[in-house]
Parts: structure tokens; C-alpha cells; sequence
């Protein structure tokens, strides 16, 4: 593993580690005609809780009637945003929330917050109470710069009170291209957050205000451009001045920003994007972020309830809950709603049900908007990317920073070499599209594929189907990899876990074997059949003789003119404590022998490997604390971390067109075969599919529509499906607990303190 990324310990054993678990509210929840997003962190006064957050209510929806951002009114919406205000609204539980009204009102037409404010949120400092919020003058255009901007009351429901200049401004600006334009390229960028400052969230730490923020510099759709980061700002004062530290920016990934004390240090949740998006990080000055727990499906901007936030505390307890948004771009709507989020982030109080690290997602979300792939998608004619022939401007401070850096940066180029997705040749969006050709078999589940391979004008693909009664092995073929036909007959009983192998004209097909004792599971082992065809006939089982109890998930690659067995082994089954290795051979059924005496990778159950330029690609799925990670070794067994992923392949059999041809220059992939899970009308339980998934991840054509600025997104039924809605037993569990344990905000009171309103 990296040296500057420090090893994860298991899931179970971190404490940084949990699932989310997310529930509908009431009062503020999916309103027609009404968008409510980006909440703050939540007070709770006087045992009320409060949360502030962005609304608008617009007669126009989103750019209707505008072709054009220079024929905006002042009643057409141009984004989900825009045209908002800050509203607040008031709950006992944090389930039943009551909309209260406006908090802070945008200033006149022609200042500088005379358009837009949002994304707020909120301090509680001395006697008084202040939001913060991203600012916007009219008109709303691409160039235009965003600023962040304060309004105070001394009472948390107002009145509140607009403070006339901005607190926080971008940083240097850039040039751009075209003087008289509006599009967003440059000939000279600026400073990293030279554009637009957005969602500004504010601690109390060390007698002062933390204002954190995020930035987006001049020229970001470009491809030198640096990418999405956060930055801090400090003042002794609410109205400021606030100074930028001079380690921006402290954060390499994320979108809306979110932060909590805990102990002595500060840990974020990073959503979204960039190379360490999804996950949770922790800096012990506030500042180098350090990354030490990757997550699956966290809050998109969210807002926790967080009791000690103004308390400059030096024992953070962390947090249980909060709200967050789906946003527009999650639902495909007009309108973003809020939700509830529940976590086990508390360092004093554990809550049971989520630590679960091995949750993927279903038939849904795979297939839903922005994850289904489309026709023309699976077409490479109509994929093959057109290059800008724009000569782009290099950005020295991307490219070459210099000076003092954060941690966080320095792990951007250290270890990853880039600061955006787009700029990564490893970083791809996987998108599916499901089959046809596989019959549905009352109970029976079709999972773990192997490689896809091309055989005399057909795609073959082996996998397990099972039931209640037990497993066996099937094959299929294919013309075009979308219309399979199933091999009628099984191959093998009591196996699982296929992988193909083609060796010195034969083929060989890898399974693992289980051992059963009263119908428990007590021992798997890796055996291997041989035939002359795909299509068989196979011959006997032969076991390879590996030393492990349990082994598990073969996968075959020809290297330096070796088989290179990669599998996953464990001291007990069904555990996340999997290490994979790899074994080395000259002929297929062995012997295998050790070519490290160290594990290969430590996560992921159901792993693929590919040969990618001058080493191999290897993709760690649900599993495992460096889960939706992809690895890279020029070796082939010395793993480095190269960025996440969102949504990779569950059991991902991928078409590796040259997994056997002893490459020295791999070609990479660009689909596969998938297992998702689905639910069938006539079954109150659900099965596993085949699908197909797609992506970028060839070195001889790049395919357009497998990036996008912003990340792709997870759908509504993603957060409140079955595997991550809070269910009523938790509900029940966390009010009664959170009716003795939820304390009031501990707000701290500065010894020496004026403020300028008060003159």
C-alpha cells in the first residue's frame, strides 16, 4: 500500500467506519413546485431543533422559455438554486420538522447577493447567531463569481439582519480566453478557488471561527484545470475579517462540505468527487486531512446535528444524524427535497445495525438515469471521444505546486498525479444495461461471472446458479454480448466462483468447492476442469492443492509468460477479513508457487485484475475498508491505491482482451459481465442477475459519456431502498435513546468580544 496512505483497519474495528441510513421527513420533505436543499448543521435550543437551508419557489420552472443565461428575468430559474433565499424550519425529534418561514433575504437587485443566496449554514458564537451563505448578483452567467455572505440575529428565529459586504471572496483570478464571452475557458488560470467559493460551513476551534469552504477555480471543465477542493478560512470575530490559510487547499475531493470535532482533531465526509471522494477523513489540526474510512452512499450535502461544533472543544463526540438533499440531480425533477440521514459516528455511544460494509446496489439503481448505459453507448463507433484541439494553457500551480502544501495535497500528487477524475486514466463511471437470454427460474440466482471470453465468432461467459438446493456451474454464448443463450445442462454441482483460463490450446475452468458438514459450509478449496472447447466436454475436478481453509474467487491472468492465480483466502467464511494472494505457475493445474509472501490487496470479496499499460489493474468492489478503490502494480502484486470509484461491478466478469497473450503493453477493458440483485413480481425475496456493465477503461479508444464534471449520481431509491432506509426499529431505538442522551449546543463565550453591529 501507499507509504503516504496509511493502512485502514477492518470496517468493524474503525471507528470512522459506518453505513448511512436514510428516512423521509415530514414538513420539509418532496414539495411540488417547491425545491428545498443544502441544509445547514442543526441547533438544537431550548431542546428544539433548527435547521436552516435553501428554498425556492419560482413561477417558471428551470430555464423555461431561456435558451440563453443573457435572457434571464427575474422570474425563471436558471439552476435548482437559483432565485432562492435562506428558510429555516423547527423540530422535537428530527423526523417531524415545521416550516417556520424566511431567515435571510437576498439583498437589493443590483448587489452583489441580489440574485441568489444559499447553501447556509449556521454559528452560534456569544450572544448571537449568524448564517453564512453563498452569494450571487444578477445576472447569474458562467463567469459569474460567487462570494459568501453573513446575516445575524440574536435570537435563533430571527429577525435577522444582512451584513453589507461580503465576508469570504474567490482568490486571484486568471484571464479568461474570450474577453467578451461566457464560456469557462482560459488562457491564464488563477488561484485554486479563483471562480466561486460555495458552501461555507463554520466550527469553533482554538478561540476562533473556522469557516470552511469550497472552491472552484477559473477554467475548471478544462484539462489542466485543478479540480474541486475545500479550503479554511479563520477570524476572532463572526463578521471578520477572515484570513485564507496558506495550506489551501486542505481537501483534494469533495463537493458540499461537511465537518465535525472529534477529539482533539476535526473529521470531514467527503462526497462526490475527486480522487478520494467518498470517504471520511481526519486532521488533528483541522487542517491535513488525513483519509481513514471509505464509504458507501454518504449524505449528499449534509448537515449534522452536532452539539459541540461551537463549544472550541477539544473532545469531540462526533455525531448520530443530520439532514441532507436530493438533489435535482439525483431525482430528475424540478425540485430537490430534504431527507434524514442516521450514522454511527459518536465516540461515546455506539448504535447497532451499521456497520454493514458489504452493501451494494440493486437492479434500481443500476439501471436507473444516470447509471443505465444507452445504446449508442455500447456502440464504439459512436463512442470514440473527439478530442478538443484547443492548445490548453498549463497550470503550474496544479502541475507543479510549490511552497508549503497540506497533506491532503501532497497525496494528490504523490499518490494519484492528477486532481481531477478526468485527468485519471484509471478513473471511469460504470454504467449497465441488462441481458437478455437467461430465464427466470422460480428461486434460482445467477452470480459470480468470469471473464468474458471471444471464441471462434462467440462470447463465452461461465457462472454459479443457485437455489436452495445448492450451486452449479452454467455456461452461456453469445454474437453480441447483449442476447445470451444458456447452456442447458450444468456443468459441475456443489461449485462456485468460476474463472477461465486458455493455455497452450486448451481451456481451463477454475471453481471453488465447498465442503459441507450438516448442511453448514466448513471448508472451500479451488479445484480446476480441463476441456478442449469451451463447450466442453470437461474433464474430472482436480483440486490445486492450496493450503488455506477457505479459498475463494480465482482469476486467471497470462503474465511474463506465467499463469498468475489471483484468489482471496480467510481463516473463516463470509468474512470482511479477506486477504488476496497470487501463485505463479507453468502449466495450469499446477503446482502453484508464491511470488510474494505478502497479500496482494486486503479488501474486496470479489476483486478483478486486468493488464493496464505496463502492470495490472485491479478493481476492489463493496467490500473491505478500501472498497470502490481501483490498484495499480507494475509488478503485478505490489498494489497501489489510484482513486475511487462509484458503483463498480458486483462479481465483475470483465472481456480482457489480453488476458492470455503474455502482453507487456496491456489494453485494459470495456465491459463485462455483472451480478445485481433484483426482485422478481411472484418473490417476496429477492435473486441475482447478469448484467452488463460498461466503461473506459481501454488504452486504444476513449469513450465519451463516462465522465462528467460533477460525478455521477445515485437515485432516490438508492437512499431510501431497502438496503439503506433507517428501518422503524432503529427509529424507535434512536428517539428513545436520543430523549436522554441529545444535548443542547455548548456555545462559546469569547472573554473579549464587540462586534461591529453592536456600535
Amino acid at each position: 500500500m501507499n507509504d503516504i496512505l496509511e493502512d485502514l483497519p477492518s470496517d468493524l474495528d474503525n471507528p470512522f467506519f459506518t453505513q448511512f441510513r436514510y428516512s423521509k421527513v415530514n414538513g420539509i420533505g418532496r414539495e411540488e413546485g417547491v425545491t428545498r436543499r443544502d441544509p445547514s448543521s442543526i441547533l438544537r435550543v431550548n431542546d428544539i431543533y433548527y435547521v436552516y437551508y435553501t428554498r425556492r419557489k419560482t413561477i417558471r420552472k428551470i430555464r423555461e422559455g431561456i435558451k440563453n443565461l443573457s435572457e434571464q428575468d427575474w422570474m425563471t430559474p436558471v439552476t435548482d438554486w437559483d432565485l432562492s433565499e435562506i428558510w429555516y424550519a423547527t423540530s422535537l425529534d428530527g423526523f417531524d420538522w415545521h416550516e417556520k418561514g424566511i431567515a435571510a433575504f437576498r439583498g437589493p437587485k443590483e448587489s452583489w447577493d441580489g440574485r441568489t443566496i444559499c447553501t447556509p449554514d449556521v454559528l452560534a458564537f456569544g450572544n448571537r447567531y449568524y448564517l453564512y451563505y453563498q452569494a450571487v448578483a444578477f445576472p447569474k452567467m458562467k463567469r459569474s463569481r460567487n462570494v459568501i455572505g453573513m446575516s445575524w440575529a440574536e435570537s435563533p428565529d430571527g429577525p435577522w439582519h444582512r451584513f453589507d459586504k461580503p465576508l469570504l471572496k474567490p482568490g486571484n483570478q486568471g484571464e479568461w480566453r474570450n474577453q467578451n464571452g461566457d464560456d469557462e475557458t482560459v488562457s491564464i488560470f488563477g488561484d485554486w478557488d479563483s471562480h466561486k467559493i460555495h458552501d461555507p460551513y463554520v466550527i469553533v476551534r482554538d478561540g476562533k471561527i473556522w469557516l470552511y469552504y469550497k472552491g472552484q477555480p477559473m477554467g475548471w471543465h478544462m484539462k489542466n484545470s485543478g479540480g474541486i477542493g475545500w479550503g479554511v478560512a479563520f477570524s476572532e470575530k463572526p463578521e471578520g475579517p477572515f484570513i485564507k490559510s496558506k495550506l489551501n487547499p486542505i481537501t483534494n475531493s469533495g463537493h458540499e462540505t461537511c465537518l465535525f470535532p472529534w477529539g482533539s482533531g476535526v473529521a470531514s465526509i467527503i462526497t462526490h468527487d475527486g480522487p478520494e471522494k467518498d470517504s471520511i477523513q481526519y486532521a488533528e489540526d483541522g487542517i491535513n486531512f488525513k483519509l481513514v474510512s471509505n464509504l458507501t452512499l454518504p449524505p449528499p450535502s449534509a448537515g449534522p446535528f452536532c452539539a459541540d461544533k461551537f463549544s472550541n472543544t477539544k473532545e469531540g463526540k462526533g455525531i448520530f444524524w443530520g439532514l441532507a438533499h436530493l438533489a435535482q440531480e439525483e431525482t430528475k425533477e424540478q425540485n430537490s427535497f430534504l431527507i434524514r440521514f442516521d450514522c454511527d459516528l459518536n465516540k461515546v455511544q455506539k448504535r447497532h445495525g451499521f456497520k454493514n460494509n458489504d452493501v451494494g446496489f440493486n437492479e434500481d439503481v443500476l439501471l436507473s438515469n444516470d447509471l443505465i448505459a444507452s445504446n449508442d453507448q455500447i456502440s464504439w463507433e459512436v463512442n470514440k471521444k473527439i478530442i478538443n484541439k484547443i492548445d490548453e494553457p498549463k497550470n503550474r500551480k496544479v502541475l507543479n505546486p510549490t511552497g508549503d502544501l497540506s497533506l491532503s495535497t501532497k497525496r494528490n500528487h504523490e499518490i494519484y498525479g492528477v486532481y481531477k477524475d478526468d485527468q485519471n486514466e484509471l478513473f471511469t463511471a460504470f454504467k449497465y444495461f441488462p441481458l437478455t437470454g437467461f430465464p427466470y427460474e422460480d428461486g434460482f440466482s445467477r452470480n459470480t461471472p468470469s471473464k468474458v471470453i471471444f471464441h471462434k465468432g462467440e462470447w463465452h461467459v461461465w457462472y454459479d446458479c443457485i437455489n436452495k438446493k445448492g450451486s452449479e456451474i452454467r455456461h452461456a454464448s453469445s454474437l453480441d454480448g447483449l442476447v445470451w443463450s444458456e447452456t442447458k445442462a450444468c456443468i459441475i454441482k456443489n461449485c462456485t466462483n468460476p474463472d477461465i483460463l486458455k493455455w497452450k490450446g486448451c481451456f481451463f475452468l477454475y471453481v471453488v468447492k465447498k465442503y459441507l458438514k450438516n448442511n453448514k459450509i466448513v471448508k472451500t478449496k479451488i479445484f480446476v476442469l480441463e476441456s478442449p472447447s469451451p463447450l466442453g466436454p470437461w474433464g474430472k475436478l482436480k483440486d490445486l492443492g492450496l493450503f488455506q481453509i477457505h479459498q475463494n474467487s480465482p482469476y486467471l491472468l497470462v503474465r511474463q509468460g506465467l499463469i498468475w492465480l489471483y484468489f482471496n483466502q480467510s481463516k473463516r467464511l463470509q468474512t470482511e477479513e479477506v486477504e488476496w494472494r497470487v501463485l505463479v505457475s507453468d502449466e495450469a493445474k499446477g503446482p502453484y508457487n508464491e511470488i510474494s509472501s505478502k497479500p496482494v490487496l486486503t479488501s474486496g470479496y470479489e476483486v478483478f485484475f486486468f493488464p493496464h499499460s505496463n502492470g495490472v489493474v485491479a478493481i476492489a468492489g463493496y467490500t473491505g475498508p478500501y472498497k470502490n478503490t481501483v490498484f495499480f502494480s507494475e509488478n503485478g502484486f505490489d498494489f497501489f491505491v489510484k482513486g475511487k470509484l462509484s458503483a463498480p461491478p458486483l462479481s465483475g466478469g470483465p472481456y480482457v482482451p489480453d488476458a492470455f497473450t503474455h502482453t507487456k503493453v496491456g489494453i485494459g477493458i470495456s465491459w463485462g459481465l455483472a451480478e445485481m440483485e433484483a426482485f422478481e413480481s411472484s418473490q417476496s425475496k429477492s435473486i441475482n442477475k447478469l448484467v452488463r456493465f460498461e466503461c473506459n477503461l481501454t488504452k486504444n479508444v476513449d469513450r465519451t459519456g463516462f465522465f462528467r464534471p460533477w460525478n455521477f449520481r445515485y437515485p432516490e431509491k438508492a437512499y431510501l431502498g431497502s438496503k439503506f432506509i433507517l428501518t422503524n426499529d432503529q427509529k424507535i431505538k434512536f428517539k428513545r435513546k436520543t430523549k436522554f442522551t441529545d444535548i443542547n449546543m455548548k456555545i462559546y463565550q469569547p472573554t473579549i468580544y464587540k462586534d461591529k453591529q453592536s456600535e
